[in-house]
């Protein structure tokens, strides 16, 4: 059962517009005491783990020092924030090179390409009172060069239908279409039950970009666990940007749940068809558990022309944070 369908007609695809909703975090036990000085950060860290840690007191700051084998992108998250914490990341030298610093508990993220070496990650807080004994994590990834599965998570409804909501990043030097996600569904002794596919909510994946997308299929029997492979295709035609999104004032409803809404503006000098919103929501550390999607009203907007949109679903408690994609044709 596939939500997703691809339209064969030139894409026209916007920047990413991003708002908080609810700033959720979750409740852990530190690890022992990072350093609290890039110098005192001799020991090295584990690649691709969640590491935990603690800011104790205002004036703290802990240090995680990584070293990669090999040049390429490093995905780099600080997650379950108990406070308003950022991430900074350093050079050899101990020289800032980048940082996040998101308002709230937002999980903090930096992409970056970086040459093979030795690079530190600092986490501190933003003011003197923003400090708390619960354990923040932290993770330092190498994602490969490659068109991949960033995050996934799966869920049951009430009628039975097995969801799996993720994100696609791709990360490599081409543009990327017709971006399909595969999933194999097996039992407890790893047989397989059945397969089913689906396509990322937006066509076209700029290089570095990631996309959202949702995949749900009638629930095997003896299901167990799931698998998720990517498959693509490169493609020259760039999407046509200037749609602009602006947020409005999001409501819960008895009834359907909560309504995210705003208006989208066609500031092309072409008409713009099938105006899509897409929104994807992550928990706090980054992960996507829920896509949805809708269209303006009217979907076809001319040079100019605004439309309000409401995106509505039920799945939303536990979001950190939201952003929405644009789409259309042309």
């Amino acid at each position: 059962m596939h939500r997703f369908v691809r339209r064969a007609h030139r894409l026209v695809t916007a920047s990413v517009f991003t708002l908080v909703l609810f700033a959720t975090s979750v409740q852990g036990v530190a690890a022992a005491d990072a350093p609290n000085s890039c110098a005192g950060a001799t020991t090295g860290s584990a690649l691709n783990t969640w590491i935990s840690g603690a800011i104790e007191t205002g004036s703290d700051a802990d240090w995680y020092r990584f070293t990669t084998s090999a040049s390429g992108y490093a995905l780099m998250t600080l997650g379950d924030l108990p406070k308003n914490y950022r991430l900074d990341l350093y050079n050899s030298s101990c020289t800032l090179i980048t940082g996040s610093n998101r308002s709230g508990v937002v999980y903090e993220e930096i992409l970056r390409s970086l040459a093979a070496g030795r690079y530190y990650l600092r986490v501190a807080p933003t003011s003197s009172s923003t400090y708390s004994p619960t354990a923040y994590v932290i993770k330092f990834r190498t994602p490969s060069n490659s068109v991949q599965v960033l995050s996934s998570a799966a869920w049951t409804d009430s009628s039975g239908y097995l969801h799996i909501p993720g994100e696609v990043l791709n990360n490599t030097a081409e543009r990327r279409r017709f971006v399909k996600i595969t999933a194999t569904y097996y039992n407890s002794a790893n047989q397989v039950l059945a397969t089913d596919f689906t396509y990322t909510t937006v066509g076209t994946v700029n290089s570095r970009q990631r996309a959202a997308f949702e995949l749900w299929s009638t629930k095997p029997t003896g299901y167990h666990h799931y698998k998720l492979s990517v498959s693509s295709s490169v493609t020259s035609v760039a999407p046509v940007g200037n749609l602009a999104l602006v947020g409005g004032v999001n409501y819960t409803d008895p009834y359907i749940g909560r309504h995210f809404v705003g208006e989208v503006t066609n500031k092309n000098s072409f008409v713009v068809d099938f105006v899509q919103v897409v929104q994807t929501l992550y928990n706090a550390r980054g992960g996507v558990f829920h896509t949805d999607y809708t269209f303006t009203d009217p979907y076809t907007l001319a040079s100019g022309q605004t439309a309000p949109f409401d995106v509505w679903t039920e799945r939303y408690v536990g979001t950190n944070r939201y952003i929405y994609s644009l789409e259309g044709t042309r």
